[in-house]
Order: structure tokens, then C-alpha cells, then sequence
């Protein structure tokens, strides 16, 4: 038999209210005894979601996880040591920090270099017959001289002249050989191929 939720509500009330209710509906007043839900709280019983206070890492605002460069994650052998060398530093860090909000902004470092720790693709070391991954090139560009290393992403400092395989500058060269002129962008032959090496070791 359904009850409607009026009468379940009287019955949680209780009084002869219930029982009288009870009656009518053909309940006795001892069935009305035991099957009257309890209003009084069971300490047993795990607090409301709703009532229980949020900790200090739910109130903190979400942090978007730092990008990945697209494409291979190619590194030289001095960028695959670089990549190492950040991942063991964040690694000691992570492990000694005790404030949360730098704790997860280190736990976020973490990741990222993980991620690229595991990803990264040692490269051959080029023969320098042609502009390749881990070359030095020598170059005019419109007429003034400039070196460039080609590196992985995380690698580059274009400060330096450690170009990433991916910047403008350094697809425009690869494949190309001494003494070829090539465009950059819509300058027409902007660039001259100079010379080329792979980077020296020590470098």
C-alpha cells in the first residue's frame, strides 16, 4: 500500500495525531511504533556533504596544466640532460614543500616535466651535409650574419641563438644545403646558407 508524504509526515510528528492516522489507514498503533522514521540525528551516522566544512585545497581556484609544445618531442643530448636535471630539481622540491598552494603549483611543474622526461626523442647526431635537427648554421639573414643552433622546444633561447625546430627561422633552413638562398615568409631570398655542422659537443 503507498502512503502520500502528508500522512508520512504526521507520522514522523508523532502524537495521537499518528496514531490516530494510522488507525484510519488501517495500521495498528504497534506497527506505527516500529515503523516511524526517526528525526533524532544518529551520531553514527556521516554528516550532510552539504554541512561539512570544505578543506583549504577544495576553496583553491582550478590551474589549467602547462602546455605541451605540439608535435615529436625531439631533444639533443644536451636537452634530454636538461630535461632530466629540471625534473630531479622539481622532484626535491616537491618533496620539500609543506605550504599546499606552492604544492600544487610545483606538483603541476612536476607533471610537465614527467610528461617530457618520457616523451623526449634522442635525436642521431647529423652529418652536416644538410640543415637537420641539432645543427649549428651559419646564415645571412637580408645581409647580416647569424648563427643558429636547431634544438628541441624546451631547449631553445632564441637569446643564445638556440633556435626550436619549430620557430619560422629554423623550418625555413632545414633540408636546405650550403649556398642555397631561401625565403622567409613573403621576403624572397632572404636567407643564404652559409655553412653547417652539428652543434659541438661541448656545447
Amino acid at each position: 500500500m503507498a502512503y502520500h508524504p502528508e500522512g508520512l509526515l504526521r507520522m514522523a510528528r508523532g502524537g495521537k495525531a499518528r496514531v490516530k492516522w494510522a488507525e484510519t489507514h488501517g495500521l495498528g498503533a504497534g506497527l506505527v511504533k516500529h515503523s516511524t522514521p526517526s528525526v533524532e540525528h544518529d551520531q553514527n551516522c556521516p554528516m550532510s556533504v552539504a554541512f561539512r566544512r570544505e578543506s583549504d585545497e577544495e576553496h583553491m581556484e582550478p590551474r589549467f596544466e602547462l602546455p605541451l609544445p605540439p608535435g615529436p618531442n625531439l631533444v639533443t643530448a644536451r636537452g634530454l640532460a636538461l630535461t632530466l636535471a629540471a625534473l630531479d630539481a622539481v622532484n626535491a622540491q616537491v618533496r620539500d614543500e609543506a605550504d599546499l598552494v606552492k604544492l600544487a603549483e610545483l606538483k603541476r611543474t612536476q607533471r610537465y616535466w614527467q610528461t617530457r622526461a618520457a616523451t623526449a626523442e634522442l635525436a642521431p647526431v647529423p652529418s652536416g651535409d644538410a640543415v637537420a635537427f641539432g645543427c649549428r648554421v651559419t646564415l645571412r639573414l637580408n645581409g647580416a650574419a647569424r648563427v643558429i643552433d636547431i634544438v628541441g622546444d624546451d631547449e631553445a633561447d632564441p637569446s643564445t641563438g638556440r633556435l626550436a625546430f619549430s620557430a619560422p627561422l629554423a623550418r625555413a633552413v632545414i633540408g636546405a644545403e650550403i649556398g642555397e638562398l631561401l625565403d622567409l615568409g613573403d621576403r624572397v631570398e632572404a636567407i643564404e646558407v652559409v655553412a653547417i655542422e652539428a652543434i659541438p659537443a661541448k656545447d
